[in-house]
């Protein structure tokens, strides 16, 4: 005589909740960790200066620790992949995120702007993602590089985005190397 189907639907029903619980558990660990990492994210600027690009649609891909692609961070909410749309002004990257909070970024914090093909489990055959570096001032006050993915939906418009970080990366002080 086999088990009951009842017995087999509940504990594989216990299971499925305690996976869920444990990868709650797990994202609200990574969080708190990368808190204590990062500090505080950098202030936005009163005046983010005038538009340097239209409002572009792109995919917000993931912010990680700097060189560390498969290192999410998950505190302020800069672990959620989603949709966003980007604008750049005179003195500050805006990123206006879907379902999360938005990232204002003072050309003062950004430090390097690249292309990539991959980034946390988004890999794509060109290097249409557009990869921001920038700092954050860690709680003990030393500099912490993060980088953020972003990937506009269309072609054209990651050149543009590229461009216009660089151009106001020459607003931002000489990068400093992590620690």
């Amino acid at each position: 005589m086999g088990v009951p189907h009842e017995v087999t639907i509940t504990v594989l029903a216990v299971l499925a909740v305690a996976a869920l619980v444990g990868m709650a558990v797990g994202w609200r660990r990574r969080s708190a960790r990368t808190a204590l990492e990062i500090g505080a994210l950098p202030v936005a600027p009163a005046e983010r200066g005038a538009p340097l690009t239209d409002a572009i649609a792109a995919s917000y891909v993931a912010t990680t620790f700097h060189g560390q692609w498969l290192e999410r961070v998950a505190a302020h909410g800069l672990g959620v992949r989603g949709r966003a749309t980007v604008t750049v002004h005179e003195r500050a990257l805006v990123v206006e995120r879907v379902g999360a909070p938005d990232l204002v970024l003072p050309a003062s914090t950004l430090r390097r702007v690249a292309r990539s093909s991959g980034m946390v489990g988004k890999f794509v055959a060109d290097a249409s993602i557009v990869v921001i570096t920038w700092a954050s001032s860690g709680p003990d006050g030393h500099e912490v590089l993060l980088d953020t993915g972003l990937r506009p939906d269309h072609s054209t418009e990651r050149d543009v985005l590229d461009e216009a970080v660089r151009s106001i990366l020459s607003t931002a002080p000489a990068p400093k190397e992590q620690q």
